[in-house]
């Protein structure tokens, strides 16, 4: 596999997804500037005819993520800490859809894992910016109690209210069949070639199954599992799947391929209850990809605070990744919350708190090309000084 090289896509032709069919465009890449002047962040330039891209956005300590296809951009997750990470975001999308005219600013679809505000920050301000050919959750709604319920309940209204389709899964619609799938989940069928196929195959349970108790009222486990292929190419999504939900989609899809992918986006964070040796040895990805904030920032709300990424599920994706990246690298790795060490990686495993922003390009012979862009944040604003401040209400079992 080879990596850090950033593919030479200037000047592409490609066909891209619109509300109207698939158009054909030839894109010439420069440097593209956002309102005002400030650089516009767009990462490697459009995929051409014959590879897609997962794109790795650095929101801080929070997931969201870009599919990229010959025929159209899906979105993966719209999280962030805090609304520099939000601003971010609308950035990044900004210069992206500004590089790629022919996608008619269109999101043929949009998946939620779970209405946790790491995930679904911007949510909300995407729906409102872009096209968006559909929306994708895990079945719960009203979203049971939780940061982010408001903003995914605000997102599942304003779609139904817009005539934009919705499709919530459940785990048990999930587990019918091969997994979810049509044309609101995998709506990328204007390519030429190969086809890039999506489904679902884990998701939320239901109320009356389960009264969301224990392990199942947090919503990390009610994550969607989300599996991208192109040819060969594979990706799969697991959220913020903790143990209990990742026993149960383990179980139900082991002696089968859906499990099986390259590239891994890493459950919860890199938290230490998200990747585990079970997790490897069903997935057995090349390449893992967290989204997961800076050691550095020493704030509430941060990677720090939570501990991420924890040297369990490290150890376990160096025991169960089978690529490596080009150089061995020390980064820090979490023992405890706020406690950390150097540990050098020498397997391909990538986080946004490492290496900024991360795009993994791939073609339908499944060869992968890693590409980095280091990102600075701004400081946390500093905290207003008030006598009497109560608490805030947040719950960190979500993060």
């Amino acid at each position: 596999m080879k990596r850090s090289e950033r593919p030479a896509f200037a000047g592409s032709s490609f066909a891209a997804w619109t509300r109207g069919g698939w158009t054909p465009c030839v894109v010439a890449l420069g440097v593209l500037l956002a309102a005002g002047g400030a650089p516009a962040l767009a990462g490697p330039g459009p995929v051409d005819a014959s590879h897609v891209a997962l794109h790795e956005i650095d929101v801080d300590q929070g997931a969201a993520t870009l599919v990229e296809t010959p025929c159209g951009t899906v979105m993966i997750d719209a999280g962030g800490r805090q609304d520099a990470g939000d601003t971010r975001l609308l950035a990044y999308l900004k210069g992206y859809f500004a590089a790629r005219p022919a996608l008619n600013n269109t999101l043929p679809a949009v998946f939620l894992t779970h209405p946790h505000i790491d995930h679904d920050l911007g949510l909300l301000d995407v729906v409102h910016t872009y096209k968006v050919g559909g929306v994708i959750y895990n079945g719960q709604s009203p979203a049971p109690p939780g940061p982010g319920k408001s903003r995914a309940d605000a997102v599942v209204a304003y779609a139904t209210a817009h005539h934009i389709p919705t499709r919530g899964v459940l785990q048990a619609d999930a587990f019918n069949g091969d997994g979810v799938t049509d044309d609101v989940v995998s709506p990328l069928a204007g390519c030429t070639g190969v086809k890039p196929e999506i489904r679902v195959l884990g998701g939320g349970h239901s109320k009356d199954k389960t009264g969301w108790t224990g392990d199942y009222k947090n919503p990390n486990n009610n994550s969607l599992a989300i599996r991208v292929d192109y040819g060969k190419a594979s990706f799969l999504f697991l959220g913020d799947m903790e143990e209990a939900q990742q026993a149960e989609v383990i179980a139900h899809w082991s002696g089968t391929p859906w499990l099986r992918a390259d590239v891994y986006h890493v459950a919860h964070h890199g938290s230490y209850n998200g990747t585990t040796p079970a997790t490897m040895s069903a997935v057995a990805p090349k390449i893992a990809v967290m989204g997961v904030g800076a050691a550095a920032n020493h704030a509430q709300w941060t990677a720090w605070a939570y501990g991420h990424p924890r040297e369990q599920a490290i150890q376990a994706m160096e025991a169960g990744v089978s690529d490596h990246r080009d150089t061995p690298k020390a980064f820090p790795i979490s023992t405890a919350v706020k406690t950390f060490h150097p540990e050098t990686i020498d397997k391909a495993i990538y986080a946004t708190g490492w290496d900024g922003d991360i795009t993994i390009t791939a073609d339908k012979d499944g060869t992968y090309v890693v590409t980095t862009e280091p990102v600075t944040h701004p400081p946390d604003p500093p905290k207003a000084k008030t006598a009497a401040a109560a608490p805030k209400a947040h719950v960190t079992a979500g993060r």
